[in-house]
């Protein structure tokens, strides 16, 4: 949306919806509805860029769809922040994992931690696994960095508590650094395994510098091969 939510899908699986952000400035004392400072949209065939802009930050939403990602990775967002004071990110979303039509779905998925950490249960740097009623079926959420928030018990979810991500953002060595939003999907059982899932996850992150070179040059060569037209009415061009 023009607002920057947006829900993601690794084909054939919807992954997550309704993705939106809050932030929290050190000595300001109103939490910040992130979406609703959306300022400017910029739409290129290798990507779409929302940058929201408030007094105290400026926060650019890069979205695009590696080609030729790790199997089971999808659509990648990058978040780059530009903060005068510490701020802390709540990233919220609802859990799907849902098949795309016709297959039929059941149950609602539920959220658990990876901690990287065996002796503290929610430390940052783990992530998110989504998984449903049965075991071949399992998704996986992170931002590099990122701790969790509130999880919900079973009868709660995903009702009244969506899942969230907490980023904290410090402008003396974080401003201009990208943070990517990670996604996977596992539709087998060993595919589907914590293991793998974060296997996966890891390797995306590995490559996205590559992944994105290639996708940024697919299109380059696409335009330049492609037929275009100038009229004196830019409508129509």
């Amino acid at each position: 949306q023009q607002d920057g939510t947006f829900e993601a899908w690794v084909l054939p699986v919807k992954l997550l919806s309704h993705m939106t952000i809050e932030a929290d400035i050190e000595g300001y004392t109103v939490p910040i509805d992130v979406n609703q400072q959306s300022a400017e949209i910029e739409v290129r065939p290798d990507r779409t860029v929302i940058t929201y802009t408030h007094i105290g930050f400026t926060v650019r939403q890069i979205m695009f769809s590696p080609q030729d990602g790790p199997a089971g990775t999808g659509p990648v967002v990058l978040f780059e922040f530009d903060c005068l004071h510490p701020t802390d990110f709540t990233f919220r979303f609802t859990p799907n994992l849902e098949w795309m039509w016709p297959q039929r779905n059941e149950g609602n998925p539920g959220a658990e931690w990876v901690s990287p950490n065996p002796h503290q249960e929610y430390a940052a740097g783990g992530f998110y696994v989504l998984h449903g009623d049965y075991p071949d079926l399992a998704g996986a959420v992170t931002i590099p960095g990122a701790y969790p928030g509130i999880l919900a018990p079973y009868q709660e979810r995903p009702r009244f508590h969506p899942v969230e991500l907490h980023l904290h953002i410090d402008p003396a060595h974080d401003n201009g650094r990208l943070f990517p939003l990670l996604m996977a999907v596992g539709t087998d059982r060993a595919h589907a395994a914590n293991a793998s899932l974060g296997a996966d996850l890891e390797q995306l992150n590995q490559q996205l510098p590559s992944l994105y070179a290639a996708h940024q040059t697919r299109y380059q060569k696409l335009l330049a091969n492609s037929v275009s037209i100038e009229t004196p009415y830019k409508s129509l061009d």
